[in-house]
Formats: structure tokens, C-alpha cells, sequence
């Protein structure tokens, strides 16, 4: 009995400190993203965060969410600083207004189950969330230079053989 108050005793403020996780995050984000799609098969967007707990924790997961899909979260070899990076079409990349939501262990357990079942995730709340401002790449000039090119010297060959017929005649 003795010996299972003492296990007890130990392991509880290890389990307390775990499932406690950040309490009031202070978050500063980068966000940098691809600025020409003309070259590119995918636009990336990196996000670094620097997570600052009031309770002083820093050593715990993250996971990160856009659009209600999963995107990956790493921590740097600063223990408060987190990357977040995704890469999309270039047709599919999507700018203006966006929210990154961040969940701790727990939360990112319910978002999943509440994924899996169908139900609407967008009500659960997460630890923190980012807003982004994204701009939308560079995807080249609407009209081709190639293509002016030609137009122009289709319409230079119609006015020249046009005026040859008119003085021809």
C-alpha cells in the first residue's frame, strides 16, 4: 500500500505538468511565402512562431491546422520557436484572409476523433490561433510575350500587304 501512495506521489505532478500543457500562449509570427509562380510547380508558405507560455512551459507539441486540414509542425533548436510549412498548385493557391489554428496534445486528439466521426471541427477550440495574410504569387503577364510578337507582326503584314494592293491598284 505504502509503495503505491510513494508511485502516486511521484508520478502526479509529472502527469499534472503534462496534461497542463501552455497556458495563455503569447505567439510572434513570420510568415513568408513564394512571390513568383512562374517557374514553380508549388508556392510554399513557411510560418516560424515563437510560443511563449505564462506558466513558463516550453517543451510541448504542437499541431497545426488550415482550412481543417493537418499541416506539419516542427520545433526548432530553440525549444520555443516552431516552423510551420505547407506547398500548394499554384491554381489552387489561395490568398487574402487565413487562420492557422494550433492545438496542444489534447486538443489536436479531439479535433481528430471529431474528424473522423464527420462532425463539424471548426467549433473546437484551439490553444491559439494565427491569422495570415497571404499574397497570391506571381504567375506571369496575361499575355504572353511570344504571342504579342506575333499579333503585332500579323497586323504589320496585313497593313503593308493591304496598302501594296491599295497602291497596286
Amino acid at each position: 500500500m505504502a509503495a503505491r501512495v510513494y508511485l502516486v506521489s511521484l508520478l502526479l505532478p509529472i502527469l499534472a505538468a503534462v496534461c497542463l500543457g501552455c497556458e495563455n500562449p503569447k505567439v510572434t509570427p513570420k510568415v513568408y511565402s513564394s512571390t513568383d509562380a512562374t517557374i514553380v510547380e508549388l508556392v510554399a508558405f513557411v510560418g516560424e512562431f515563437e510560443v511563449l507560455c505564462s506558466d513558463g512551459d516550453k517543451n510541448f507539441p504542437l499541431f497545426a491546422t488550415l482550412n481543417d486540414e493537418v499541416v506539419p509542425v516542427t520545433r526548432t533548436s530553440d525549444i520555443s520557436k516552431y516552423i510551420v510549412s505547407w506547398a500548394e498548385e499554384p491554381s489552387n493557391a489561395k490568398s487574402g484572409s487565413q487562420v492557422l489554428r494550433f492545438f496542444d496534445e489534447a486538443g489536436f486528439g479531439v479535433f481528430r476523433k471529431a474528424q473522423r466521426a464527420g462532425e463539424d471541427v471548426s467549433k473546437i477550440s484551439p490553444l491559439f490561433s494565427v491569422p495570415l495574410q497571404l499574397e497570391r504569387a506571381y504567375k506571369g503577364p496575361w499575355v504572353r510575350s511570344e504571342f504579342l510578337a506575333f499579333a503585332i507582326s500579323v497586323i504589320i503584314f496585313y497593313i503593308a500587304y493591304s496598302t501594296k494592293s491599295h497602291i497596286m491598284s
